[in-house]
């Protein structure tokens, strides 16, 4: 170990929003936002969420959509 290369962490984010995350991020996600109603369609997101849910994409489309959309929830 003292002379191995380090190596990386990756954090879990896709098992813990298949799970102990899921409805946190469901509610944020599929609730309408009119803030940002003109530059994201909710039918996008909810198509994003549900290929998200059939490993049809990465968990970084949908968290990126909840973390803006927790953001501008605070911010604006």
């Amino acid at each position: 170990i003292v002379r191995r290369k380090k190596m990386g962490f990756t954090l879990p984010f896709e098992v813990w929003m298949r799970d102990k995350m899921r409805s946190e991020i469901e509610s944020v996600l599929l609730s309408p936002s009119e803030k940002l109603s003109d530059f994201i369609s909710q039918d996008g997101v909810q198509k994003i969420w549900n290929n998200f849910l059939k490993k049809r994409c990465s968990w970084s489309r949908p968290w990126s959509l909840y973390v803006l959309k927790k953001w501008v929830d605070k911010n604006l």
